[in-house]
């Protein structure tokens, strides 16, 4: 900090004396509902709403034939429809927004029912009585729309502009913005700052993955795990997020985010906004723990500079709108323990954002849409850490696009249908530090997990999607065994991703030390990649159909029938690899040294490597309890595909990365003198014959990390993996805009792939080692002719596989299917209730979320896939504590209460169980090499419980002719919470140290512009 000792002691103490009395403050708000935004319940995953209903005089008989008009702010012109013989009526395709419905009949008084509140796949049902009267005469009913949907199983939460730009204390990113909905797990800390990198993993239920992330309908999904990029939240018009479960429209098992961005409008209206941080005004929240860990400044956020831009209006009135933004995001913070010349040091980020988006009105029936949006990431040093110095850091840039254009009509009042084609791609680049004046190389402690050299993993890895989607919905008149709603759909996405490796900037080899026999930083292993790598590349082509009847029984009880069809091809296109100083595959040298192998140039054909077609149905029930669509009860069943992801014929590419690792011994090369640039690896000191006796495994990956295992075979038996999930919930409309919900969700994983090794029998690993347990904080130690072992703690036994099994001959792997006996399962129950805006000065969620788990754990894959803990062991390693059967929970309660004066306060309040795992240790034994094995159950470790406390003050300064002004002041993790989120559980001198924590309390101002 600068400034004067009497001003930091000032400010420290100011700081001191908020927190003190803050936290009492903020704890009793955290609880009090009024305190908190709104979520309104959603039913179809769809980018637009309905509006239906009947139209009946005073005695409840039908009236057929009345003009019914709808109008908004987001449709270009009012719409109008007649009611059938039944009195029906409805309005489809309808963009969310606030909505206004008028019916007028000679004879009756016209009706006006006002205050409709549309989110993303909301189908609200409005009736209409009308009552006797003159043309002239007018009732309005301006009461709050429904909150509670009649006619869908599907339950999720929707957030509005509002709240979402204007009232959320969060950070708006993904990961945050997420995180306010009921289920939703955060897999990573919370981000305080921006500065955190847009890939993350969505978890929900007991589900991991397997997310459907959609911005304007594209699916902006990474892998089969990840989604990718950061949507800018200012330009949205709502967010909508559904934990698991939805209607034959979506396909994946996962969470489901339904972004979509505003529209414009008929009149000119903008918003800009800058928001700043800054470390003068940050606690700081090292505790004796931390400070017992080495660590001698908290994870700061250093400063932050968050700004954005937008403006929308009509082209043509009624007819051609447009809608443009910009947003950057400069934050400067640290990482727990990442220091420069002993000072904390900046981990450097900037996100921009840029969107546009154009509605044109072709005719009363058709309606045009074209979308566009890149995110552009930029971070000098990636991934440092206490454990990752500035040297072994990355840059790392990303570029991500998308866009669409879009068709909506209504050839007549029955038919209805929605056409678009999109793209989304995404480039993202790591370079490693080219300068090494030290010339330290590329190396890695798996006793404390350091790294030091320059890293080896250089991707330049591309992903690109191109996609179709169309719906026709039908709704015919008349009744056949009660009312139906027939829609038909598909959509289909053909995906490729790729990579090219350069050379290492030190040499593609990492070498590996541990402590052995209670000696630290000993040479044990090596570690040779098969770079360069300029073309790589798989393919998936993954789409489906689907049908489903909202089928009406009767007035009060509804069944959603659904049918979907879904399809995965995978294969790997034609490649070349040039040579390269190591393999695979490895060529034996010609003559000189013996142990000199290298790498050979190799050409591949064109691979299919799996396809899948599998029937998918979905069935549910909504019962309106009572008749006045105020308690409704909901029950749904249905199967779920999981995608095999776009890099899943990764292990079968023959051009992929691999690691082929090496037994390495040296008697003057420690990682001491490695670190000071004394040493390195020799050329021609270890036999690289890959069949020889130094060979200890084969692994595959990208970013110069372990991944999908390589030299796998093709399993033509190999199923389909889905889910099964089953669903009962009952809703209340408990107040005018106030809804609550109760639920249970059971879901069962079912044929879930598994890579195993086939040519390694479970009876070859039959060299047993007796070990002692030494505690947590003391390095495994491994009885050998040359180590002896203390004798003290606990023992257990180890097993090595058979010398005669070593080499890359038997390195090959294959997938299967996990059998019945061994599925997941998880059981959640679910409490919810919200409180919508347009009513009231209130508005609000809160929602606790528990899941019991019944697991099967796979830790990260090791030799072959041979220690990774699964239901089908391949070696007695595995029977190691395999299974996860602990609870998981997490409370929320979020909104936001106006005050007088135009103030308002705004907050969000998470808690979430402490952190889950097991100890384990590494040993590495003389044949099959590092081994990874758990010394205790998963869930006995716990971390402490997470909480996490924002609030805002804000106040709006309205002019006449200048738009509005709203400052605001924001307190982050205002309870100054430091609670970990990634603690290192392997035994050894780092055990239990946090890694990840939440930053510090911290004050956030800003001011907002809206004209």
């Amino acid at each position: 900090m600068q400034g004067s000792t009497g001003t930091t002691l000032f400010r420290l103490a100011w700081l001191k004396g908020l927190h003190k009395h803050s936290q009492k403050i903020l704890v009793v708000l955290s609880v009090v509902p009024i305190a908190f935004y709104a979520s309104d319940l959603c039913a179809q995953v769809n980018q637009t709403g309905n509006i239906h209903g009947a139209v009946i005089d005073p005695s409840g008989a039908a009236i057929a034939g009345v003009t019914i008009t709808l109008t908004s702010p987001a449709i270009l012109a009012p719409l109008t429809t007649t009611s059938d013989s039944g009195g029906n009526y409805r309005f489809e395709q309808l963009p969310v927004g606030i909505y206004e419905v008028s019916a007028s009949q000679a004879g009756f008084a016209k009706y006006v029912r006002q205050n409709i509140q549309i989110s993303a796949g909301f189908s609200a049902e409005v009736n209409l009585q009308m009552s006797v009267g003159s043309s002239t005469e007018s009732v309005t009913v301006s009461a709050a729309g429904p909150v509670v949907d009649t006619t869908s199983t599907t339950v999720g939460a929707s957030v509005g502009a509002s709240a979402i730009a204007n009232e959320l204390p969060v950070t708006r990113t993904m990961p945050e913005m997420v995180a306010i909905a009921p289920g939703v797990m955060p897999t990573t800390a919370p981000d305080l700052g921006g500065g955190v990198v847009a890939s993350f993993t969505l978890s929900a239920y007991g589900i991991t993955g397997e997310a459907t992330t959609l911005i304007e309908g594209i699916n902006t999904r990474k892998s089969a795990t990840n989604s990718e990029s950061n949507f800018d939240y200012t330009t949205l018009e709502e967010m909508q997020i559904v934990p698991t479960g939805g209607d034959a429209q979506t396909a994946l098992p996962g969470v489901f985010l339904n972004a979509i961005v505003k529209s414009g409008g008929n009149t000119f209206h903008g918003r800009g906004e800058v928001n700043i941080e800054n470390q003068k005004l940050e606690a700081n929240n090292l505790n004796a723990l931390l400070r017992s860990q080495g660590n001698t400044a908290p994870q700061l956020i250093l400063d932050a500079v968050d700004s954005s831009v937008n403006l929308g209006g009509p082209i043509i009135k009624d007819k051609w709108w447009f809608f443009g933004g910009a947003h950057v995001n400069n934050s400067h913070r640290t990482a727990l323990g990442y220091l420069i010349d002993g000072k904390p040091a900046s981990n450097y980020a900037r996100f921009t954002n840029e969107t546009a988006k154009t509605t044109y009105q072709l005719s009363p029936n058709y309606k045009l849409i074209g979308f566009w949006t890149q995110e552009t990431q930029y971070f000098p040093d990636r991934f440092g850490s206490a454990t990752v110095p500035q040297l072994n850091t990355r840059l790392f840039t990303e570029n991500v696009r998308d866009w669409k254009g879009e068709i909506q009509g209504s050839p007549n009042g029955r038919l209805v249908f929605d056409l678009f084609a999109g793209h989304h791609m995404y480039q993202a680049n790591y370079y490693a530090h080219q300068d090494d004046p030290q010339n330290i190389p590329s190396y890695q402690d798996i006793t404390t997990g350091m790294f030091n050299g320059p890293n080896v993993g250089q991707d330049r890895r591309g992903r690109h999607q191109t996609q179709v989607t169309g719906t026709l919905s039908y709704f015919p008149a008349g009744s056949f065994l009660g009312h139906h709603e027939i829609k038909v759909g598909s959509t289909w996405m053909f995906m490729w991703t790729g990579t090219d490796e350069p050379n290492g900037v030190h040499g593609n080899y990492q070498l590996i030390f541990q402590t052995i026999g209670g000696v630290a930083g000993q040479p044990s292993q090596i570690q040779f990649f098969n770079y360069p790598l300029p073309d790589n590349r798989e393919n998936l082509n993954e789409g489906g159909g689907f049908v489903m009847d909202t089928w009406k029984v009767a007035k009060r009880f509804t069944i959603n029938l659904g049918l979907r069809i879904d399809d995965m091809f995978t294969w790997v296109p034609a490649q070349t690899h040039p040579a390269g100083a190591f393999g695979p595959p490895w060529v034996a040298p010609a003559s000189g040294n013996p142990f000199l192998y290298t790498g050979a140039a190799q050409s591949f054909p064109r691979l299919s490597t799996g396809s899948w077609n599998t029937l998918a149905p979905r069935i549910g029930m909504v019962w309106d309890v009572i008749g006045n669509g105020k308690n409704v009860l909901k029950a749904s069943y249905g199967k779920y595909v999981w995608t095999p992801g776009d890099d899943f014929a990764a292990p079968f590419n023959s051009n992929g990365v691999t690691i082929s690792t090496y037994k390495w011994t040296n008697t003057t090369c420690t990682e001491t003198v490695a670190a000071a640039g004394g040493c390195d690896y020799v050329p021609g000191s270890i036999d690289l014959n890959p069949n020889g006796p130094n060979f200890q495994s084969l692994l595959g990956g990208s970013n110069g990390s372990t991944a999908k295992l390589a030299n796998s075979v093709l399993n033509p038996n190999l199923k389909q993996q889905y889910s099964n999930e089953y669903q009962v919930f009952f809703e209340r409309e408990v107040a005018p805009g106030v809804a609550a919900r109760l639920g249970y969700t059971y879901i069962q994983n079912a044929n879930t792939w598994l890579q195993i090794p086939t040519q390694i029998p479970f009876n070859a690993w039959n060299i047993p080692y007796t070990v002692h347990d030494l505690g947590p904080t003391v390095a495994p130690c491994l009885p050998t002719a040359t180590v002896s072992c203390p004798t003290t703690g606990p023992s257990f036994t180890i097993y090595d596989m058979n010398a005669a099994y070593k080499g890359q001959a038997f390195t090959q792997t294959e997938y299967v299917n996990r059998g019945s006996a061994n599925a997941d399962h998880f059981s959640t129950i679910e409490a919810t209730l919200t409180k919508r805006g347009g009513s009231g000065k209130w508005t609000a969620i809160i929602s606790y979320t528990a899941t019991r788990n019944h697991q099967w754990i796979i830790p990260a894959a090791g030799i072959n896939g041979n220690q990774a803990a699964s239901p089908i062991a391949t070696n007695p390693n595995q029977l190691l504590f395999p299974m996860n059967t602990t609870w998981v929970w997490q409370a929320r309660v979020t909104g936001n209460y106006k005050l007088p004066w135009r103030f308002d306060i705004s907050s969000t309040f998470q808690i979430y169980n402490g952190l889950l795992g097991q100890r384990t240790e590494t040993y590495t034994l003389p044949n099959a090499g590092a081994v990874t094995v758990p010394v205790g159950a998963y869930g006995s470790f716990e971390g402490p419980l997470r909480p996490l406390l924002n609030f805002r003050l804000a106040r709006d300064f309205k002019t006449e002719k200048h738009g509005t002004f709203r400052p605001n002041i924001e307190f982050l993790n205002a309870l100054n919470s430091a609670a970990p989120w990634a603690i290192t559980l392997t035994s050894g001198p780092r055990f239990g140290y946090y890694t990840t924590t939440d930053t510090p309390f911290i004050v956030r101002a800003g001011v907002i512009y809206n004209f």
